[in-house]
C-alpha cells in the first residue's frame, strides 16, 4: 500500500511528518487530512497540538500513540469537528474527513461519515434508552435510518463485538469493559467510513482486546479506515499501516511501525516497548532485515537465530527457581496470619434485573496462604493481590461488596474476623478504601485539593491534618503542582491519579484499586506499581483490579482468577500464569515474556523481560527445545 502524504523523513535521526501539501501527481486524495494543526483550548496556557500534520488513505489503521497530555484526544476531537465548533478556543490549520472541511461543516454532518468512541465510555451513554439494543439503535434513530435496515444494523453491530447476549440488559448495569464494547457497537452501526478510537480497549480482557484487532481487521478489509489512540503497543505494531507519535502537542515521529521503532523515538518519548521487544533489543536479537523484531512470531525466530549462532552443540538447560520483584518484595515483608483480612464465607448476590454474580462464594484475602486457608476457603496468600478475569467476570461487584457498597443476599463477609453486616458504607470506609473504575463517579469538588482532602474531613480529622494527607497523597501520585485545578479540567489519567489520592489521604488499613492503569502511559504505570509495593511495606493489604497481566506480573505477586461468578484459582502469580488453558477459560493469557519462553521450549517462567534476560544469558547460547515443565496451582 502506498504511504500517505506527509512521508516520515530523516530528520536529527528522528521521523518526522513533512505535512499534506505536495501529493503527488496521480495519488489517491486521502481520505483524512490534517495540515499545520494548531490549537489552544479555550483557558489552555499552551497549545494542545502544535502544527500537527499528516495524511491517511482509505482502509488504513493509523495508530495514534505517545504519553499522556501529548494531544491525542485532542486529536480525536478536532477529526470530528468537536475542536474547534464545540470546545471553541484558537484553531489553526486545516482538517478534513471525506472530503469535507472539519471546521466548516456541521459536526451533525460529519457524523454521518466519521464515527468516534471516546476515551470513557462512560460519558457515550444518551442516557435515553432502557436496553442495551436500544442504545446501539439511539444513533440510527437519530438518522432516520429505516427500521427493518436499523435492525439489521444493530443486530450486526452487537455481533462484530460480542455483546449479542447483553441485548436486553441495562446500560447502566454493564461492566465498564461491556461497556466500552457497547460504544464500539454504537459506532459500527453508524457504518461510518472514518472510525476514530481513543483507546477502546483500556478496559477490555486480553480476549476482548484481541476481539477488537479482529473486527476492525475485518471491516478494514472492506474499506474502513481507522485513526486509533492506543496504550498497547504490542497490538498496535502488528495491526498499524502507520504509527503516529505525538509528545507535547507536536508530531515526533510518523511513519510504518518498524520504522518508528527503529528510530528510538519511542522510548525517548517515554513509551515502554512491548516487552518481547525489549527482550530482543537487550539480547541483540534482529530480524534477517536487521531490525527489531515487531511481532512475538518474529521475536521467537530471532531469538533461535541467535542462539545457533551463539552455540556449539545441543545442550539440556537446567530449570531454575525464579521469581519477580515482587515475589521478592512479598517474601521479605509478608507474615503469614490465622486469620484473613477479608473473608466471604458463602455469599450469594444478585442484581435486582436477576443477574446472578456469585453463588456460595467462599474466599479469603490478604495473609493466609492457600494450605492453611479455613476448610471450604480459597486462599490466594499474603502480598498485593490482583483480582483477574474477563469482562463481566464479579470483579467489580465482589469489591464493592467488600466495600459496603453491595449487600450479598446470603452469606457473610468478615474484615480482620469482623463481620461488617451491621456496619454502614461509611463505618466500612475508614478500613476500605475503593477507588473507583471510573473517577467521575468519585469526583465533585471544585479544586483538586479539596478533592483529596474531602475523604479525610469525613473521618474527622481536623482541616489541617487533613490538608497535611491530602498533599502528601496529591504528591505520592504526582499531581502536587495541580492542587488549586479543578479536577474537570484534567485528563482523563490525572483525574484516575486524583481520585486515588482522595483515597490515599484516608489512611485506610486495606485499599483496593479498580482498573488504576486506565488511561496511564508508562511513567504513570510505573507510578501507580512504586506506589503499590510502598503501601504493602506499610502494612496494608492492595487489591487491584487489572487486566494488565504486564502489571500484575511485575507488582502483584498474588493473584484470584474469576469467571462467571466463580473463583478458577488462586494463589501466586507464577504458578497461575503457568496454566494457559486455565486463563483462557478466562479470556486471560500470560504476559508476553512466559509466551516468549513458552514458544522457545524454555524450562522456567520467566514473567517480566528482566527475568527472560537473565534466564537466556545464564544459560549462554539459550534453552533446549524440549517442552517446558508445567507448574502445579498455587
Amino acid at each position: 500500500m502506498a504511504a500517505p502524504a506527509g512521508l516520515a523523513c530523516a530528520a536529527g535521526g528522528a521521523l518526522c511528518a513533512t505535512g499534506g501539501a505536495g501529493l503527488e501527481a496521480g495519488r489517491v486524495t486521502p481520505i483524512v487530512e490534517v495540515e499545520g494543526l494548531t490549537y489552544r483550548y479555550p483557558t489552555g496556557q499552551a497549545n494542545a497540538l502544535e502544527n500537527v500534520s499528516f495524511a491517511v488513505e482509505a482502509g488504513q489503521l493509523v495508530g495514534v500513540v505517545g504519553p499522556n497530555l501529548a494531544g491525542k484526544s485532542t486529536l480525536c476531537y478536532a477529526l470530528l469537528g468537536l475542536v474547534p465548533q464545540v470546545f471553541r478556543g484558537q484553531y489553526e490549520g486545516r482538517v478534513a474527513v471525506a472530503g469535507m472541511d472539519v471546521n466548516r461543516t456541521p459536526v451533525h454532518e460529519l457524523a454521518r461519515r466519521a464515527g468516534l468512541v471516546f476515551q470513557n465510555p462512560f460519558t457515550q451513554l444518551s442516557g435515553a434508552r432502557r436496553t442495551v439494543e436500544e442504545e446501539v439503535a439511539f444513533g440510527l434513530e437519530n438518522f432516520g435510518v429505516p427500521r427493518g435496515e436499523m435492525r439489521r444494523r444493530v443486530e450486526w453491530a452487537m455481533d462484530q463485538v460480542g455483546i449479542v447476549h447483553l441485548r436486553e440488559k441495562s446500560p447502566f448495569l454493564l461492566s465498564g469493559g461491556e461497556l466500552q464494547r457497547l460504544a464500539i457497537a454504537c459506532m459500527l452501526a453508524q457504518r461510518p467510513d472514518v472510525l476514530v478510537l481513543d483507546e477502546p480497549t483500556s478496559q477490555l480482557d486480553p480476549s476482548g482486546t484481541r476481539e477488537v484487532f479482529d473486527c476492525i481487521a475485518r471491516l478494514r478489509a472492506d474499506g474502513l479506515t481507522v485513526v486509533m489512540v492506543e496504550h498497547k503497543l504490542e497490538r498496535l505494531l502488528e495491526h498499524a499501516d502507520r504509527l503516529l507519535l505525538l509528545a507535547d502537542g507536536r508530531v515526533r515521529a510518523w511513519g510504518p511501525p518498524g520504522e518508528v521503532l527503529q528510530s528510538g523515538q519511542l522510548e525517548s518519548c517515554g513509551l515502554a516497548l512491548p516487552a518481547h521487544i525489549r527482550v530482543a533489543a537487550c539480547l541483540g536479537a534482529r530480524s534477517a532485515s536487521g531490525s527489531l523484531p515487531l511481532r512475538i512470531e518474529d521475536t521467537v525466530a530471532a531469538l533461535r537465530v541467535a542462539r545457533l549462532a551463539a552455540k556449539a552443540g545441543s545442550f539440556e538447560p537446567a530449570v531454575r527457581t525464579m521469581d519477580t520483584p515482587a515475589d521478592r518484595e512479598e517474601s521479605r515483608l509478608s507474615t503469614s496470619r490465622t486469620v484473613p483480612r477479608i473473608a466471604l464465607r458463602g455469599v450469594s448476590f444478585a442484581y435486582p434485573d436477576g443477574t446472578r454474580v456469585f453463588q456460595e462464594l467462599s474466599l479469603a484475602l490478604g495473609g493466609v496462604e492457600p494450605g492453611a486457608a479455613p476448610e471450604g476457603y480459597v486462599a490466594a496468600g499474603a502480598g498485593p493481590v490482583a483480582l483477574i478475569g474477563e469482562n463481566g467476570a464479579g470483579k467489580t461487584t465482589l469489591v464493592k461488596l467488600i466495600a459496603g457498597l453491595l449487600r450479598p443476599q446470603s452469606g457473610e463477609i468478615l474484615i480482620d474476623g469482623q463481620a461488617i453486616r451491621a456496619q454502614t458504607a461509611a463505618q466500612i470506609a475508614r478500613r476500605v478504601g475503593l477507588v473507583f473504575q471510573n473517577p467521575d463517579d468519585q469526583l465533585f469538588k471544585s479544586r483538586a485539593l479539596e478533592e483529596a482532602m474531602f475523604g479525610a474531613l469525613n473521618l474527622g480529622l481536623s482541616p489541617r491534618e487533613a490538608e497535611r494527607r491530602a498533599r502528601e497523597a496529591l504528591e505520592r501520585v504526582g499531581l502536587g503542582s495541580l492542587a488549586e485545578e479543578n479536577p474537570y479540567d484534567l485528563s482523563l489519567g490525572q483525574r484516575k491519579m486524583l481520585a486515588l489520592a482522595s483515597v490515599l489521604a484516608m489512611q485506610t488499613p486495606i485499599l483496593i484499586l479498580d482498573e488504576p492503569t486506565i488511561a496511564q502511559d508508562h511513567p504513570g504505570v510505573e507510578r501507580i506499581g512504586r506506589l503499590v509495593r510502598e503501601l504493602q511495606t506499610e502494612g496494608r493489604l492492595v487489591i487491584v483490579i487489572t487486566h494488565d497481566m504486564e502489571f500484575v506480573a511485575s507488582y502483584c505477586p498474588r493473584v484470584v482468577v474469576l469467571a462467571r461468578g466463580a473463583v478458577l484459582a488462586a494463589g501466586s502469580a507464577r504458578a497461575v500464569f503457568a496454566q494457559p488453558e486455565l486463563l483462557g477459560q478466562a479470556g486471560l493469557e500470560p504476559p508476553s515474556t512466559l509466551r516468549l519462553a513458552r514458544a522457545l521450549g524454555l524450562s522456567a517462567d520467566p514473567l517480566t523481560p528482566g527475568e527472560f534476560i537473565e534466564y537466556w544469558t545464564g544459560l549462554g547460547a539459550g534453552p533446549s527445545d524440549r517442552p517446558a515443565a508445567s507448574v502445579p496451582p498455587g
